[in-house]
């Protein structure tokens, strides 16, 4: 009867050992996925970020007003470089300081 109770006990510790070590690579396994997906978001955010700063650190040579052609002509008095030439011509006052023009300068860059 020994043998048995003995024998029976060392089931059930190894059933306990089993499921212990089942519910600890369980929970490893989650931890792993949620570190995956935290990983993953943070690295979409940072791709969006550094796509955000080099937008924003190269500087814009659009018209300010029809926002398609690059900008070519200097506001005089005022040297404000604003417009593209079609633009430029409809213009009485600068569109950054509205001070009136008296000519314009055509840049070529």
């Amino acid at each position: 009867r020994t043998d048995v109770d003995v024998n029976i006990s060392s089931q059930s510790l190894t059933n306990e050992s089993t499921s212990s070590q089942s519910s600890i690579n369980s929970t490893s396994k989650s931890t792993n996925n949620s570190n995956e997906r935290e990983t993953q978001t943070n690295k979409q955010i940072t791709t969006i970020n550094d796509r955000t700063q080099s937008t924003d650190s190269q500087p814009s040579n659009l018209c300010v007003l029809c926002l398609t052609e690059a900008k070519q002509l200097a506001c005089i008095p005022c040297g404000h470089m604003a417009t593209c030439i079609a633009c430029g011509h409809s213009l009485r006052l600068c569109s950054i300081c509205r001070r009136e023009i008296d000519a314009f300068i055509r840049i070529y860059i």
